[in-house]
C-alpha cells in the first residue's frame, strides 16, 4: 500500500518539566488498553498458530492478510482507536485514508506474528534482517560494549536481539510478564527459538543486577519504551503532546553506564525485515531526573520521524495518546 506523503511536523511544544522497560501491563479493567480488545488473547494466537503452521508459507501470507481483515471487521472499536492514533501522527488525511492505514496496520501486525510463529516452529524457509548501524553503534559493537535497544511497538520488536546476532552480539529481551500465562510461556519459548533470553522486568533486584552484568559483558538488551506503568514514567513531547514513556530504560542505562539505541523495524516481505537505527544516546547526569528525560526525549524524537513515515507499523491497538498522557 502506498501511503500519502506525511504532513509537516506539528510545532514543537515546550520542554517537559521534571517528573517521574518493556511493554507496560495493560490492566483488564482499563478500557484504553489493548488486551481489553481481544487482540492479545491466547485463543486468537492459538488459532493463528494452527493456521500458519499447517499450510504452506506462500499460502499463509495471503490467508494471514485475509484473517487480519476479518479480525479488524469484528473489532470496530480497535479500528477506531487506531484511526485516532493515526490522526495525531498524520494529520490532514481523508477518512478513507485513515481507514486504509488502520486496516493495513492490522495486516502488518498479523503477518509479523505469522513470521514469528513460523520461525519459532522452525518452518520459516527464509528469514532475513537488513539494516546498517550508524558509526556510533558500530563503535559499540566493535568495542564489545553493551547497550540497550529501545523500541516503541514499531514493527516486530521481538527480532531486535535476533538482529544483533548478525554482528555477534548476544542479547536478551527485558519484558514484563503477560497477564495470560499461556501467552507468556509462548513468548518465552519463541524467544529461545530466536536465540534470545527473557529477563522479567521488576521481578526482583537480581534481575536488575543480571541486566547490569550482561551489559558490562557486551550484551544488547531490548526493551519497549512507549508504554508506562504507575511510578515508572517519564514525560516526553511526542507529536506535540506530553506523553509518558518508561523510566526504567534510562535509569538502567545510567546505572550500567551504557547508551540507549532506538530502533524501528519494518517488515518488507515474507520473512524479510529492515531495521532503522538511531544514534547511540548517552544518559546525562548522575542523579538528576532531567538527564533521564533528555535521553528518552531523544528516543521519542527518533520514533516520531519513523512513525510519521510508516504509521501502519505502529502496533498500539488502543487510544494511545489518551492513556500515555496520564503518568499513572
Amino acid at each position: 500500500m502506498s501511503l500519502p506523503a506525511p504532513a509537516p511536523a506539528p510545532p514543537a511544544a515546550p520542554p517537559p518539566t521534571a517528573g517521574s522497560a518493556a511493554a507496560a501491563p495493560e490492566l483488564k479493567h482499563d478500557p484504553h488498553r489493548w488486551r481489553a480488545r481481544s487482540i492479545n488473547s491466547a485463543s486468537l494466537f492459538k488459532v493463528m498458530f494452527e493456521l500458519v503452521t499447517r499450510i504452506p508459507d506462500e499460502l499463509g501470507e495471503e490467508m494471514g492478510a485475509l484473517m487480519c481483515r476479518w479480525t479488524a471487521h469484528l473489532l470496530p472499536q480497535v479500528i477506531g482507536a487506531l484511526k485516532s492514533n493515526i490522526r495525531v501522527v498524520r494529520p490532514g488525511l481523508s477518512p478513507a485514508e485513515y481507514e486504509a492505514i488502520a486496516q493495513q496496520t492490522f495486516i502488518n501486525y498479523g503477518l509479523g506474528v505469522k513470521d514469528y510463529f513460523l520461525k519459532g516452529a522452525g518452518k520459516l524457509d527464509h528469514f532475513e534482517i537488513g539494516g546498517v548501524p550508524p558509526p556510533s553503534v558500530m563503535g559499540l559493537i566493535n568495542g564489545k560494549q553493551g547497550f540497550l535497544i529501545a523500541s516503541a511497538h514499531f514493527g516486530n520488536f521481538e527480532i531486535g536481539t535476533a538482529m544483533m546476532q548478525r554482528f555477534g552480539v548476544p542479547g536478551a529481551v527485558m519484558a514484563l510478564p503477560e497477564e495470560v500465562a499461556a501467552i507468556n510461556e509462548m513468548r518465552v519459548n519463541y524467544r529461545i527459538a530466536f536465540g534470545t533470553e527473557t529477563l522479567v522486568v521488576g521481578s526482583d533486584i537480581e534481575t536488575f543486577l543480571k541486566a547490569k552484568r550482561d551489559l558490562a559483558n557486551g550484551h544488547a538488551l531490548a526493551l519497549l519504551v512507549d508504554r508506562h506503568v504507575p511510578k515508572n514514567a517519564l514525560p516526553v513531547q511526542f507529536f506535540g503532546r506530553t506523553c509518558h514513556f518508561m523510566r526504567t530504560p534510562a535509569l538502567l542505562a545510567r546505572h550500567a553506564g551504557v547508551p540507549i539505541v532506538p530502533i524501528a523495524i519494518l517488515r518488507t516481505g515474507r520473512g524479510i525485515y529492515h531495521v532503522e537505527f538511531g544514534e547511540a544516546i548517552k544518559v546525562p547526569g548522575r542523579r538528576e531526573e532531567e538527564g533521564l528525560i533528555t535521553a528518552m526525549q531523544q528516543a521519542a524524537d527518533f520514533f516520531a520521524i519513523h512513525l510519521r513515515r510508516h504509521p501502519d507499523h505502529w502496533f498500539n491497538f488502543y487510544d494511545y495518546f489518551a492513556a500515555a498522557a496520564k503518568p499513572d
